[in-house]
């Protein structure tokens, strides 16, 4: 473990100072004053020596922005001070770590920070603050846009009927109410660009007694009527739910019968499939929550994952009785369980397989493929993850998409050999796809890569493909941009890309294809792999913090890339992904600017424009962060040309900043909530400010 904080030279003079800037109007002031040892005069009294004066407290931030927090907070508090912070107490960050999608993988490795308290300031560091205090006061601006308050208006009049196929994506802000209620606006917008349905993750265990790991009865009636609640409120709107099933879900081995415990992790045991009870399991949970939720629209099953299930859902397995068994049959085997449960129960519910993993990459060759096709119940319907495997080459470096990706449309040659080979043996075939972002760049909501999409989309309706899943847990904001696989798609027919332009710009609609294009030349330049797409810093972008100093910290997933460039560019290395990051960036910004020139004026090309932008400081400040990076490993031998990346980025920031402060939407990710906000942007543009202090003095910073 890593002792002390990374940045601790390089923010505020003090520690608590770190503390308070970063959670100032974010968390309530009675509990940082609390936190930190002093009173709620205090803090108000430092926050306007820090030039915070203008924030006001917003307590949304501990319910809808904790994840922000705790990341916000990873490298200034010790953990048992950012549970007091949030108001809250060990076993429930214990579940927000463990479950809130792998939190606590995300954030890696937590420094060992001592205790934080409030200590009154010297003169000197009072001056030091008040001269820190000026450049926020300079930089700040007051929001425009409420956190949180998410604008649907620009989604205007209904597309037409597709009830031939499905159009399925995961709410944008997917926060689920305790009352199972979910945005209306967003649910009326999104029925408007033609989806049909939306997805939600959800445990058998939720609604059906596990005879193993049983939960309250209470627990159980509470979280199903909520669910009827969710269910009608879709149905208002002409919206389906599906429910995405990883089961059967492991267990605490200790809760188990001997002969139950199959593969083991830890304190966990996958629940073996050769044992007849958990078959019995699945089926008749799988009948029961079908039965308690009349109207549900289907059941998405993934069955080979990192969530562990049954004893060969990452490959290999120390359970005895499954070595000899083969993957596809085990899973293969889930699925026909979960089938015959929604069959028993009667009613209309679909059974879809999503066969991600069902790939080389998990071990699984094209007759093992075609084996689990055919092992499967009749009544199963299967989706393909389209771009899955797709052949690359970047920067003359071979490589293959594994999960999601709009810069490299696909289907990859597996994946259309599975949906034909699907489709010869009758059955129905989804393809999931990402038609607004990806994690290539999940802090707006959408990229407009308007003909990579169509170019997807129309290989796809080459195969005769008219369900599709549009997006994983990013991706499902209602723009313009999903109509593309809605109202301008037609199995067989293709995307009348065309209507499309001249629908969203008007007469603007070739300047806008234009200028789209010239982004799209240089998205297809991102240095995709599975490293770069989940560790490299894009991700943060201008929200991750500097330092001259070696962090020596791994780059972690979808959160701190760190100095790691040795794991985040890989497969290219550094130096290929330098110059493919500049390539990107600044191709992608020239097009951002084409396209502002364009359409920057009219009512939706505006908000577009917007997106861009911001996509395009992402790939920025991902370039500046690996630039800066390789200077500090080289020891910084030419100190004007790192001040001036310095620079560069404090303008980059200064620029993503004041976009988030004009549209609240722009930094949001569901499952990552808030990766930046205006406090922790605002702390990065004083962090620059302290690193180029450093880099200016005559002395060798230490290594």
């Amino acid at each position: 473990m890593k002792k002390g904080s990374p940045y601790a030279d390089f923010l505020f003079p003090t520690d608590w100072q770190n503390v308070l800037f970063l959670n100032y109007g974010k968390v309530r002031t009675a509990s940082l004053a609390r936190v930190l040892g002093t009173d709620e005069k205090t803090i108000e009294e430092e926050a306007a020596r820090l030039g915070l004066g203008e924030i006001k407290e917003d307590v949304r931030w501990t319910k809808r922005g904790y994840i922000t927090a705790i990341r916000n907070n990873w490298h200034f508090l010790p953990l048992e001070q950012i549970i007091d912070l949030l108001d809250t107490d060990a076993s429930s960050m214990e579940k927000i770590l463990l479950e809130e999608d792998f939190l606590s993988v995300k954030l890696g490795e937590k420094p060992d920070i001592g205790r934080v308290a409030y200590r009154p300031l010297s003169a000197r560091r009072k001056r030091e603050s008040e001269k820190i205090g000026k450049i926020v006061q300079r930089e700040y601006v007051p929001a425009l846009s409420r956190p949180f308050e998410f604008n649907y208006d620009e989604c205007d009049s209904p597309a037409e009927d597709l009830s031939s196929g499905e159009r399925v994506v995961y709410l944008y802000d997917a926060v689920y109410g305790e009352h199972g209620s979910l945005p209306d606006g967003e649910l009326s917008a999104l029925a408007a660009q033609g989806v049909t349905g939306i997805w939600m993750p959800a445990l058998l265990s939720d609604f059906a007694e596990h005879p193993f790991a049983p939960r309250p009865k209470e627990e159980r009636e509470k979280r199903t009527e909520r669910m009827r609640g969710i269910l009608n409120q879709c149905a208002a709107h002409g919206l389906k739910v599906f429910l995405y099933l990883n089961e059967p879900r492991a267990c605490k081995t200790e809760d188990l019968p001997p002969q139950l415990r199959g593969h083991t992790v830890g304190e966990y045991s996958s629940l073996c499939m050769g044992d007849e009870r958990t078959k019995k399991y699945l089926t008749d949970a799988t009948e029961q929550l079908c039965r308690a939720l009349p109207g549900l629209g289907g059941i998405i099953t993934i069955t080979m994952s990192e969530n562990q299930t049954h004893c060969r859902y990452w490959g290999e397995t120390n359970c005895p009785r499954c070595k000899a068994r083969s993957m596809q049959s085990l899973a293969a085997e889930v699925n026909n369980c979960i089938a015959e449960g929604a069959r028993r129960a009667g009613g209309t519910v679909r059974v879809v397989a999503n066969l991600w993993g069902w790939s080389h990459f998990m071990g699984w060759t094209r007759d093992a493929v075609r084996e689990g096709i055919d092992l499967l119940d009749a009544s199963v319907e299967i989706m393909a993850v389209s771009e899955y495997g797709k052949k690359i080459c970047k920067g003359g470096i071979e490589s293959e998409i594994i999960d999601y990706s709009i810069s490299n449309p696909g289907p990859s040659e597996d994946s259309e050999y599975l949906m034909r080979y699907a489709a010869s043996r009758g059955r129905k075939v989804w393809a999931k796809i990402q038609v607004n972002n990806s994690w290539e760049c999940s802090s707006v909501p959408y990229i407009p890569a308007y003909g990579l999409v169509a170019e997807h989309l129309d290989r796809l309706s080459a195969l005769g493909v008219n369900d599709f899943m549009l997006c994983w847990t990013l991706g499902g904001y209602p723009s313009l941009g999903l109509r593309l696989a809605t109202q301008y798609y037609r199995a067989g027919k293709g995307v009348d890309l065309a209507a499309f332009y001249a629908r969203a710009f008007g007469e603007k609609a070739d300047a806008a294809a234009a200028a789209v294009q010239k982004i799209e030349r240089a998205f297809a330049e991102f240095p995709f792999s599975l490293n770069v797409l989940y560790f490299a810093p894009h991700t943060l972008g201008g929200g991750e913090l500097w330092s001259t100093e070696e962090i020596g910290l791994p780059a972690t997933m979808v959160c701190f890339s760190y100095d790691d460039t040795e794991k985040y560019a890989q497969p290219y290395g550094e130096e290929i992904y330098l110059s493919q990051m500049k390539k990107l960036s600044e191709g992608f910004c020239e097009g951002v600017s084409l396209l502002e020139r364009a359409v920057a004026q009219d009512a939706y090309g505006k908000e577009v424009c917007l997106f861009a932008r911001a996509a395009g400081l992402h790939y920025v400040s991902a370039y500046h962060h690996a630039r800066f990076t390789a200077e500090k490993k080289r020891g910084f031998p030419d100190r004007v040309y790192a001040l001036q990346i310095v620079k560069e980025e404090e303008q980059a920031v200064r620029e993503l900043y004041r976009l988030q402060a004009a549209d609240a939407r722009i930094g949001f990710e569901s499952s990552n909530q808030y990766y930046y906000n205006e406090n922790s942007l605002l702390a990065k543009i004083v962090n620059l400010n302290r690193v180029a202090q450093r880099l200016e003095k005559t002395e060798k910073p230490d290594a």
